[in-house]
């Protein structure tokens, strides 16, 4: 049996003013048979996004393009 772990969600949120509130991510662990048949997955709890990229989650592609849609707050709260 073997459990991985892949990125599920990046979830950026604005306060009704529209400024930038924070933003988290979450995991999903996938765990499988030794023939590789999935047997069940489940969700890690939401962390910060910065603690999520310093544990691994791929988000710099994401970071490093906000600014093409016309954001350019700080999302590392």
């Amino acid at each position: 049996m073997q459990t991985t772990r892949q990125p599920y969600e990046l979830l950026i949120r604005w306060s009704p003013d529209g400024a930038l509130s924070g933003a988290h991510i979450q995991w999903r662990y996938i765990i499988t048979d030794d023939s590789g048949m999935a047997l069940g997955e489940t969700l890690s709890p939401v962390m910060p996004l910065m603690q999520g990229v310093a544990e691994g989650f791929p988000a710099e592609r994401v970071i490093k393009n906000l600014s093409d849609f016309g954001c350019n707050q700080d999302i590392s709260k």
